[in-house]
């Protein structure tokens, strides 16, 4: 089960991640945007300042810019001349324009554009510079008249003191508010970001236990095949061997003292001829020659071969010279799929010929098996597929692939199997 330590880690990581990118567009938008309003500054154009304060106007520029282009500084740093800056243009709107300005909308950015952009911690300690920012030139103001020092043109009269108290605190509460909200939203952020990568990895642990299980019970119920197969071979195939042989030995007897060999003798031989072929070809299917990478085409080839000289069809194959296979569970699930889609095609198709393919398509492995015949259409994603469609697309899920069966009526049906792998270089 996946730990929320490493997950909350990798969601922060996410968090700052995004941050940084948000703080790369603020810097890069106001360092553009103030560009004008420098150069009006330092001209003297539209904009008239004490000269004592263009200087540290173009200083506070400056960090700015660098700020805004060095993009491997760290978050913290960049996002801290920023709020340098905006701290620095509350003071001195506040001290120009008192409370007739724009001061107190930046000192009410300043800390929700520090929890946006840094985090909680951060907000809160620029909620808390930005009331006393605002306390701090409220004295300056009353103490040192610090309006008339970089006052545009005639000070303004002074506001009164309790108009100043009065507004820091409808700041406070106006800002608090917004901040608690803030906060509140940061962190049921960040806990449904976490939850939703827990689940998903559960789900991820789960779907991969789930295929290691499949894999298991495939290989189980592989070995249990052969194991069957072996226990025909070595036990009902022998017993009717013999058998047939009895009957044989008495052919040769009769015919030795002159006697006529019965019909019934001749039906009894040839039924267990038939059934000595039966049991043979099932125990063949249950337990086949050992299917790898180098033996998977001729296998194919001699499939090809019994399915034309048992049932007159015509079975080709074709394979791509340059198709390269390095697994071989895949290639034992590809002969058992093409398999069932030459047994299906023969039983139900009613078709002269069927065409296997194997190699090369878009990256992928391709198995396809195509036949002439006229059958009802049917799909892999049907509601309630056959038992041999349903066998196909599980061994294709087993090795990584994916099955789709396509049928057009009187045109014939193809079943294919993709398996996603790069193609060989030529």
């Amino acid at each position: 089960m996946p730990t929320a330590f490493p997950i909350a880690a990798e969601v922060d990581g996410v968090l700052d991640a995004w941050r940084a990118h948000a703080l790369d567009i603020v810097l890069k938008v106001m360092s553009i945007v103030m560009l004008p309003l420098l150069i009006s500054v330092m001209t003297g154009h539209l904009v008239s300042v004490p000269r004592f304060l263009s200087i540290p106007f173009l200083l506070t520029y400056l960090p700015l810019l660098l700020a805004a282009v060095r993009t491997r500084w760290s978050l913290h740093r960049r996002a801290g001349i920023l709020l340098s800056t905006l701290a620095i243009f509350g003071v001195v709107q506040l001290g120009m324009t008192q409370l007739t300005g724009s001061g107190r909308i930046t000192l009410l950015a300043l800390p929700l554009v520090a929890t946006i952009l840094v985090g909680t911690r951060t907000g809160w300690l620029m909620a808390a510079c930005s009331i006393a920012i605002f306390a701090g030139v409220s004295v300056l103001i009353h103490g040192f008249g610090l309006h008339s020092w970089i006052s545009l043109q005639a000070p303004l009269p002074v506001v009164r003191y309790e108009t100043w108290i009065l507004q820091g605190i409808r700041l406070a509460a106006a800002l608090l508010p917004l901040m608690l909200l803030l906060t509140r939203f940061q962190i049921l952020q960040r806990q449904s970001l976490i939850a939703e990568r827990m689940a998903l990895r559960r789900l991820e642990q789960e779907s991969a236990d789930r295929k290691r299980l499949e894999y298991e019970i495939a290989r189980i119920s592989e070995a249990e095949r052969r194991r069957l197969g072996a226990d025909l071979h070595d036990g009902p195939c022998q017993y009717l061997t013999a058998t047939l042989l009895n009957c044989s030995a008495m052919e040769h007897q009769w015919m030795a003292a002159g006697l006529a060999v019965s019909p019934e003798l001749l039906a009894i031989r040839q039924a267990l001829e038939e059934a000595i072929g039966m049991v043979h070809d099932v125990a063949r299917g249950l337990c086949p020659e050992d299917i790898a990478t180098d033996t998977l085409i001729p296998a194919l080839q001699r499939m090809c071969r019994e399915v034309g000289s048992r049932h007159q069809i015509e079975c080709s194959l074709q394979v791509d010279h340059n198709l390269v296979l390095t697994n071989n569970n895949q290639a034992l699930h590809l002969f058992y799929i093409a398999g069932e889609a030459v047994a299906n095609a023969v039983k139900h198709a009613h078709c002269t010929r069927i065409t296997i393919r194997l190699g090369h398509e878009n990256g992928c492995v391709l198995l396809e098996v195509r036949d002439n015949g006229c059958r009802p259409a049917l799909t892999a994603a049907a509601a309630e597929p056959g038992l041999g469609s349903r066998i196909m697309a599980y061994r294709a899920g087993l090795i990584g692939g994916e099955l789709q069966v396509e049928s057009s009526g009187n045109t014939g049906t193809c079943v294919t199997c993709r398996i996603s792998q790069p193609a060989p270089k030529p």
